[in-house]
């Protein structure tokens, strides 16, 4: 071992302890200055080491010995007849301190050194770092491997290894037993896992080091299946030739020796997934009426009750025997409706069977409410208008031509002057026809009288002239007086005598 002071320590954790230990009462790295001298009595022949004070007379030498060296400053001593002069009683009184490596001697009264035997555990020891301080058997601190003292990670799949001083730790090899996060073996990387491969799970299934559960896609045999991924519980059935507990584990339902073997629809047997012998299950839907079924897909007739395939009937809920679609078409007396099949017009209730499109179309006169109808068989694009109180959209789709009301859906109106339709004997919206206002100039007309000038000139009211053969606009009479230039003649009609021919107006009439 080499002796190592504290000052050459590189500043190492361990280094730092150490300078720090060097410091302390019972660690003292340093004392005062030793040297040899030799000290006689009466029987002695040689000199134990004291330590050197402050110069002083040399002590009294022994009878058969020399005389100890002066102190720093003292002169030498002299041999004397034996005794000692200025020596101990006890280690105590030397001066100096004790620490793990040196101690303090009293020996014939002289002051001196026991040195700890190299190797010697010194004071506090670092943990978990491969070195140990010990003595180096000359009363100073030394640092030395300590291949036991090896560095703890708490990891159980590395281990805790000191190689001539040098801490590590390596991992353990993979499948060492551990014990942590539920997991129970080491993988390559020093973690504690469930599993390393298939064969450590129960389930045959090992997910990054993870033992997963067995399920129907895992690429394995386990839970439930009888073969990889399918029978038992899997809602894929096994192929033929894959191994099987029941019929129910097979694809073709025959499982015979615990394989999975074809079944066939011609064999003359029941077998395999059929309801009756040769049908049903997956024969198809041959079953006819009386044989044994499971569902409708058995049946020929798509009807199955109490486990038998029943004839087809116009009321079964159903499409089968003749019919086009549920119930109707065909030979039953039910006419399907707007979007049914149909083969032909006659299985339509509006009697028209789209050509090669083998659907009902909608009609005005087929009893439904289909189509763009507001009302049945009414309204919308394409049927009659629809009747007062019948439901509507728009004043379109009414006779009157007015659609409102305050309920919902909106009703046809009866016609009004108000309704801002053209309906009833109106000539024009809200006008004309005598039961409502004479209508505006340009506006429709039948009669004069429809119109607010008295001039109806191609059914149209027209704006008031002076020959128009109406008396309108400021006439007094039919094309007369006023601001027209034709003065009026005796009798007609005037406001003022220049209206009249006579320019007389008398009560209200030319003279």
């Amino acid at each position: 071992m080499r002796r190592t002071s504290p000052r050459e320590l590189s500043p190492t954790p361990l280094r730092a302890w150490l300078v720090a230990a060097c410091t302390a009462p019972l660690l003292a790295c340093a004392s005062e200055p030793v040297i040899e001298r030799p000290v006689s009595g009466t029987s002695s022949t040689g000199g134990s080491t004291i330590t050197q004070a402050s110069g002083g007379a040399g002590g009294q030498g022994g009878a058969n010995s020399q005389g100890g060296a002066g102190g720093a400053t003292g002169a030498a001593g002299h041999g004397g007849a034996g005794g000692v002069v200025g020596g101990c009683a006890s280690p105590k009184e030397c001066p100096g301190q004790d620490t793990d490596c040196q101690a303090r001697t009293c020996i014939n009264g002289a002051c001196g050194i026991s040195h700890a035997p190299a190797g010697t555990l010194a004071g506090p020891q670092p943990k978990d770092t491969c070195r140990k301080v010990v003595c180096d058997g000359a009363g100073a601190l030394m640092i030395a491997d300590d291949d036991a003292n090896v560095p703890v990670d708490a990891n159980p799949c590395t281990a805790d290894v000191c190689t001539q001083g040098v801490p590590s730790n390596p991992f353990q090899k993979p499948g060492a037993a551990c014990n942590e996060n539920g997991g129970t073996q080491c993988d390559a990387t020093g973690h504690c896992v469930q599993c390393l491969d298939a064969k450590d799970c129960p389930s045959g299934a090992c997910q990054i080091n993870q033992c997963a559960p067995p399920y129907c896609g895992d690429g394995l045999e386990n839970g439930t299946e009888t073969d990889v991924d399918c029978g038992g519980l899997c809602p894929l059935k096994c192929a033929i030739a894959a191994a099987c507990d029941a019929d129910v584990d097979c694809g073709s339902g025959l499982c015979v020796g615990k394989k999975c073997l074809p079944s066939s629809c011609q064999d003359k047997q029941k077998n395999g997934t059929e309801s009756d012998v040769d049908c049903g299950g997956l024969c198809g839907p041959g079953c006819g009426p009386g044989q044994a079924c499971k569902s409708k897909s058995d049946c020929s007739t798509s009807v199955c009750t109490g486990g038998v395939c029943v004839a087809p009937d116009c009321g079964d809920g159903v499409k089968n025997g003749s019919e086009t679609d549920v119930d109707c078409g065909g030979a039953c007396p039910n006419k399907c409706g707007l979007g049914g099949s149909c083969k032909q017009d006659v299985d339509c209730k509006g009697g028209q069977c789209a050509p090669g499109g083998n659907v009902c179309l909608p009609t005005c006169t087929d009893g439904l409410l289909d189509g763009q109808e507001t009302d049945l068989d009414c309204g919308g694009l394409q049927c009659p208008a629809c009747a007062v109180g019948q439901v509507c959209k728009v004043g379109d789709d009414c006779a009157t031509q007015s659609c409102g009301g305050a309920g919902n859906p909106t009703t046809c109106q009866g016609p009004t002057c108000n309704d801002g339709a053209k309906n009833g004997g109106e000539t024009y919206v809200d006008c004309g026809g005598g039961a409502c206002p004479a209508c505006p100039d340009g506006a429709g007309c039948t009669l004069p009288a429809d119109c607010q000038s008295g001039v109806c000139k191609f059914n149209s009211c027209a704006v008031p002239g002076c020959y128009d053969f109406a008396k309108n606009g400021q006439e007094t009479d039919v094309d007369c007086g006023g601001a027209c230039q034709s003065k009026c003649a005796a009798a007609k009609g005037c406001l003022v005598g220049g209206d009249c021919k006579s320019g007389v107006c008398t009560a209200g009439a030319c003279s």
